[in-house]
Parts: structure tokens; C-alpha cells; sequence
């Protein structure tokens, strides 16, 4: 006999009423399964109706909330990740944020804690995988009885923009647990991103933070900035300009900075060389201004050896000490001390960064720089050139030095170039006797026996 003929035979010899109880367990097991499923179906659509059970997204550290970041190179960012379990309590949350191709542009550094992820008592994940490119936050409560919820803070790191890029970052894992009145399990909970776009700005000397206060700016954008004549500035009137007439002052360095405590400007002309120390407004001369470069023994057995009256190109006193001289297509370095590099009298065309740009198409020993400053900008530093009516910047980290995006920029193409230094220059004419950045943040070029100054993208209509 088959299985269904027994059942059949079991059927006729029941009773009617345990016949209809048997169908009617019968129905309940077929029927039942499919209407807790239709139930779930129709709670998940509910919950997906009325938006996610809690959400993650990003903010600054005051929990403003961010879906773009927007930074200039040597800028930093923290960036905080917060849940919202929208009045849900949570025991637990597990999240991953995949930063991608942001580690070419910036340094993700400083993974933390947030300020409210120590409400999780057990820490299971709180790192930076920069193989993976990933940001791992996980913690858990073990505490019976702890209700968490609200807005929290659940991990900060911080961005540290280095070259421009764009692109996303997101969270692209994420898990939110609960064990309160939604039930145990996992909550609901979106996945965001943050778009991030590192800018660099027109030329290394912009800084446009700092307002000096004898400062006279030019807004209209219509204005053109006529510079003023070294040969009316007092301390080069009776220096370096003594003896010009009207606008034909010409400087062959000038450098601006911190020397052993004090703020220092040192410029050389005409074959010698003058310092002033800056207080304030107040310029004061070394005693033996006007010196002959010929008479520093490091200068003599150096770029001036066989050159009479000497004349230097550029020179920079860089972040570490060093003085940085380039003098007849070659370069000099000098440490803190005044001793001379071991390659001193290096061609110009054989350093890399200087082949593949400012000197690119120079013969050997050919290749003039006209400006080269380096120093701090925000975080990071920056060397910056200027020779043959283009400028080049680069990023400075010890021995790696990365050359910045649109390198070879023409100058007049710099919007406070072509209304002032530049002005009336045809592209790729435009040279700079001197450019530096002053301590206070003051962008300062001479060209064509005149001074220029600029806070940013401001004209600054007195002296430096």
C-alpha cells in the first residue's frame, strides 16, 4: 500500500470530529509559515518606507554635518564619523570607510576614538589600513542593562592635504546592533559619502589669512597695480639704489625670513650684498652693508670664483637652514654653518625636478632660475620657482620632493600678476627680478626696478 493510499485509509476510518481537527492542523501547518512571511515582507517594507532605523554620516569635529571637504595643500581637516540610532538603543556598531584614491593627494593620520565610542566598553577595531585603504571602527557593550543611544561620536582622523585630486570616501561596511525595543538583531542603516576635492592654489605665495595693518588694498577688480619705485624707499634709496634714477633699480635676490631669532631681510645687487633687521616697520642696516659678495670666503671659492663683479641668480635660506644659491646655470648649498655642500657647482640641468621643468630645453650649465623661494605654507613645505615667464612649485618632504599639478604655469596667466608685475606682458615674457614670503605672510616680488605686495589675491598698496 502507498503512502497516500494509508493516509486515505487513516482519513475513513476517523470520526468527523477528529477528521476536522486533523485538517484543520493541517491548514495551520501550510498556512501559517506563508502568512509570517507576508508579515515580515510587509514590517521591512514599512521600515524601508519610513527611512533607515539609524544613520551614520560625516561631520567636522563640532558635528556639523559634511558631504563635500574642499582643502588647499598643507591644509588639515578632522573628519568625524557619527551615528544617529534615531532614538533606537544600540549595543554594538561595526563600520568600514573605504578612503580609496584619497591616499595619493593627502595623509590620513590621528585615527581616534570618539568622543562618545567609549560608551561601547569593548574596543574590537580602531585603525587606519593604508594597504586596504580602509578605517576600521567596531566596539560592543558587554554591560547588561546600558541603554545607548542618541547622536554619537564614534571615531575622528585627520586629513592632511598634500596635491591636488578629487574623488569619495565612504562607509562601505556597516552594522548596527541592537537588543531594545526593535528586538535583538541588527538595525537598518544607511551607507553615506564624502566627496573631497584638494585645490592648489594659482602660486605658492598666496596666503590670504593675514591683514597688515598699514595695509591700503585694492578691491576693484578692474584696477591695475602700479607698483612702487624702489628707488622712493628709503633704506634702498640709500642702499642698494643709491645712485639709480627712476624705476631702474634692479635687485638680483632678495630674501625675507628668520635668521637665529630675528626677522631678516637680505638682498644682493651689483655684485654686494645688504641686511637689514625687521621690527615692525622699523628696518635697521647691518654695519658693513654694501658689502662685496667677493669678500665671503664661501662665495669666492664659490659661485663668485672667476666672476668679478659677481652676480647671483637666486637665493634662499630653505626650511632646514641651508643657504641655496644658483649663480651661472649652476647651483651652491651652504649648511647652517656656512660649509659648502660636498657637490657644490652642480649643474642645474641634472637635478631631475629641474630638468623635467624650469630647465627643461636648457643646454647644460645654461639654466637660469630668476626666483626660488622655499619655505612653510600651512603644513607642508614648498619650494617655489619662477625662470623664463613660468612658475613651478613643488612639495617638500625630507629627501621627496613632488611636483605640483599644472607646473609651468605661465605668470600672466595669475589674475594679481597680470594687473601688477606683469602687466602689459605678452605670455611667456614676464620675468621677476626677486619674489619671497615673508614671515607674516606677505608675498612680495620686484620686477622692472618696482615692488610689489599681496595678502592673497589683495594688492598692498605700501612698502614691505
Amino acid at each position: 500500500m502507498s503512502f497516500g493510499q494509508k493516509i486515505q485509509f487513516y482519513l475513513q476510518n476517523l470520526d468527523t470530529k477528529k477528521r476536522v481537527g486533523l485538517v484543520a492542523v493541517i491548514f495551520l501547518l501550510i498556512v501559517l509559515p506563508v502568512v509570517l512571511l507576508l508579515s515580515s515582507q510587509r514590517q521591512e517594507t514599512r521600515q524601508h518606507a519610513s527611512g533607515e532605523q539609524t544613520e551614520l554620516y560625516f561631520a567636522d569635529v563640532s558635528g556639523a554635518r559634511l558631504s563635500t571637504l574642499s582643502l588647499q595643500p598643507g591644509q588639515q581637516s578632522t573628519i568625524a564619523l557619527y551615528l544617529d540610532t534615531k532614538g533606537n538603543p544600540v549595543n554594538g556598531f561595526d563600520t568600514t570607510i573605504y578612503v580609496g584614491n584619497l591616499t595619493q593627494f593627502a595623509n590620513v593620520t590621528n585615527v581616534a576614538t570618539g568622543t562618545d565610542a567609549n560608551k561601547f566598553n569593548v574596543m574590537l577595531a580602531e585603525v587606519y589600513d593604508p594597504t586596504a585603504k580602509t578605517i576600521h571602527y567596531a566596539r560592543v557593550t558587554n554591560t547588561t542593562g546600558t541603554i545607548i543611544q542618541g547622536v554619537l561620536q564614534l571615531g575622528t582622523a585627520t586629513i592632511t592635504a598634500n596635491v591636488n585630486g578629487t574623488g569619495t570616501f565612504a562607509i562601505t561596511k556597516a552594522t548596527i546592533t541592537s537588543a531594545g525595543a526593535e528586538g535583538a538583531g541588527n538595525l537598518t542603516v544607511g551607507l553615506p559619502t564624502l566627496t573631497y576635492a584638494i585645490n592648489i592654489p594659482t602660486l605658492a605665495a598666496t596666503s590670504p589669512t593675514v591683514t597688515p595693518p598699514t595695509a591700503t588694498p585694492t578691491t576693484s577688480q578692474a584696477q591695475t597695480y602700479p607698483g612702487i619705485d624702489l628707488t622712493t624707499i628709503e633704506k634702498y634709496k640709500n642702499g642698494p639704489c643709491a645712485s639709480k634714477t627712476e624705476n631702474t633699480c634692479i635687485f638680483d635676490t632678495r630674501w625675507v625670513g628668520n635668521l637665529n631669532g630675528q626677522t631678516v631681510e637680505s638682498i644682493t645687487a651689483y655684485g654686494k650684498g645688504w641686511n637689514y633687521t625687521i621690527n615692525g616697520s622699523t628696518s635697521t642696516p647691518w654695519p658693513n652693508n654694501g658689502f662685496d659678495l667677493n669678500t665671503i670666503p664661501r662665495y669666492a671659492n664659490g659661485p663668485c670664483q672667476g666672476h668679478s663683479p659677481c652676480t647671483f641668480e637666486s637665493r634662499t635660506i630653505l626650511v632646514n637652514g641651508t643657504e641655496s644659491i644658483t649663480a651661472y646655470g649652476k647651483g651652491y648649498n651652504f649648511d647652517n654653518n656656512g660649509q659648502p655642500w660636498p657637490n657644490n657647482g652642480f649643474d642645474l640641468t641634472t637635478i631631475d625636478r629641474f630638468k623635467n621643468g624650469p630647465c627643461a630645453s636648457q643646454a647644460a650649465n645654461t639654466c637660469k632660475l630668476d626666483t626660488h623661494w622655499d619655505g612653510t605654507l600651512g603644513n607642508s613645505e614648498v619650494e617655489s620657482i619662477t625662470a623664463y615667464g613660468k612658475g613651478y612649485n613643488f612639495n617638500v618632504n625630507g629627501s621627496t620632493i613632488t611636483p605640483w599639478p599644472g607646473n609651468g604655469f605661465d605668470l600672466t596667466s595669475i589674475p594679481r600678476f597680470a594687473k601688477g608685475p606683469c602687466q602689459g606682458k605678452a605670455t611667456g615674457t614676464c620675468t621677476f627680478d626677486t619674489r619671497t614670503i615673508t614671515p607674516d605672510g606677505t608675498e612680495s616680488e620686484t620686477a622692472y626696478g618696482k615692488e610689489w605686495n599681496f595678502r592673497g589675491d589683495t594688492y598692498i598698496s605700501t612698502p614691505n
